[in-house]
């Protein structure tokens, strides 16, 4: 294994040595170094969590920050769950580098299951284990290995290769493509999907992947491709990007200079200028700029007008 320190950390970086054995994917694999080195592999804070392999555990709703960087937080604790529809208490908790350590969830039927993050030498993920209070209870460890330019993760179902590739715009950081090695489901072998970020970790640019579809007798299968455009402007306010691409509506955000939510606007598909609804987002922040509550008001402007409003509160404990 080779170590790469970064111009710009005092983390040091793990890199494999070697390419993937299998030529079919190499050129899935093509990455700079300096690239990772800006991506801080081995050690990182929330922000950078859209390229590492435990961001799928940690996002929100809306693809949000959950967290400011660098803020100390060593418990966050939703007592309803951490989505507005959700209904079990869930609790993450940090180690102080700001990296996830545990995600512990209380069902209602009395079984209670804890997420590990099993952690190597400089914090580099190895493995997510689920240890659950009723044994009946399964998830499949999921193991993590490392590639030249990103890492490979595998479970019962099978193999994620996930690769950090050259971005398609200059707007971009970098761009993530997950490809389905051999997994028969949620997604069919092949299925893709390329995310394109800031450095701040804020979509942005082209984001593709094809159109998930069940055949009949022959379960997932892919679809044509999907392709959105994420144009994003920035000013000392924030962040305002519109989304567009076929067959979804095209959406207007407006975010504050952390990367959080303020304003969405759905458009109307078939009348593009027509707005179709609205959503206002306010927050109660503590004093580390971090968020207590959540309130979303969901206006359905082509229904009339109508309102309805969900709130999400969490409890934050510091180190």
């Amino acid at each position: 294994m080779l170590f790469v320190q970064s111009p710009n950390l005092n983390n040091m970086l793990l890199i494999s040595k070697k390419f993937a054995s299998n030529k079919k994917y190499v050129t899935l694999l093509v990455c700079l170094i300096g690239l990772l080195c800006e991506i801080r592999i081995a050690n990182a804070t929330p922000a950078d969590w859209c390229a590492r392999p435990e961001a799928k555990q940690y996002i929100t709703d809306i693809d949000e920050p959950m967290l400011r960087p660098g803020s100390g937080v060593k418990k966050v604790f939703y007592p309803k769950g951490m989505r507005s529809h959700s209904e079990y208490p869930v609790t993450y908790n940090f180690l102080k580098s700001g990296l996830l350590d545990s995600i512990a969830t209380d069902y209602k039927n009395g079984d209670n299951c804890t997420d590990f993050f099993r952690r190597g030498q400089n914090a580099i993920l190895e493995k997510i284990e689920t240890i659950c209070s009723n044994k009946s209870s399964y998830s499949p460890v999921v193991v993590y290995s490392y590639l030249n330019n990103g890492w490979n993760e595998k479970n019962d179902s099978g193999n994620e290769v996930t690769a950090f590739i050259n971005p398609p715009e200059s707007s971009a950081k970098w761009t993530i493509h997950s490809e389905n090695i051999d997994r028969k489901s949620p997604t069919a072998p092949g299925a893709f999907f390329n995310r394109s970020y800031t450095e701040n970790c804020i979509p942005v640019g082209t984001q593709s992947y094809p159109e998930p579809r069940m055949a009949f007798g022959k379960g997932a299968v892919n679809g044509p491709i999907i392709t959105l455009k994420i144009n994003l402007k920035s000013d000392k306010s924030g962040y305002n990007s519109i989304r567009t691409g076929e067959p979804y509506p095209d959406i207007f955000r407006q975010l504050d200079v952390n990367g959080l939510l303020i304003k969405e606007i759905v458009y109307n598909i078939d009348r593009p200028r027509d707005i179709m609804a609205t959503i206002d987002i306010s927050y109660k922040k503590d004093k580390r700029g971090n968020w207590l509550e959540r309130k979303e008001i969901h206006t359905a402007v082509e229904d009339g007008g109508k309102i309805s409003e969900s709130v999400v509160q969490r409890i934050i404990t510091y180190y």
